[in-house]
């Protein structure tokens, strides 16, 4: 921004910023990040020396999400779960008190693209 270019931000980091700088209380995105497949048998490719503590191979950004939640009082909408990710076992990680996962006229949580996720 101060350099007037082109960037992105995680959810967590866009949460921190909408509650914070903007007083935003809603956030919508497309997708969320979560728990790889075979998450538990991968090593994370992780920078040495990074702060960075990567548990089953969780992404840093559910992560993130999970510690911004607390301190923001943000409502995050989103189309779901990216789709090339663990659908059941991140909505594991998400049925914490820290969240509320609910899904719009269905009973299926969507997964970004399509509106079930089997």
């Amino acid at each position: 921004i101060a350099c007037r270019g082109n960037g992105e931000t995680t959810v967590s980091a866009t949460i921190s910023f909408a509650s914070k700088v903007a007083g935003i209380k809603v956030f919508v995105t497309g997708g969320i990040g979560g728990v790889h497949r075979q998450g538990e048998s991968r090593k994370p490719k992780v920078p040495q020396g990074s702060y960075f503590c990567v548990f089953n191979f969780v992404f840093i950004k559910l992560l993130g999400l999970n510690r911004t939640r607390y301190k923001t009082p943000v409502a995050v909408v989103c189309a779901g779960v990216k789709s090339i990710l663990d659908i059941p076992r991140t909505l594991e990680y998400l049925v914490r008190p820290s969240y509320s996962a609910r899904a719009y006229s269905t009973d299926e949580f969507p997964a970004f693209f399509t509106p079930k996720s089997g």
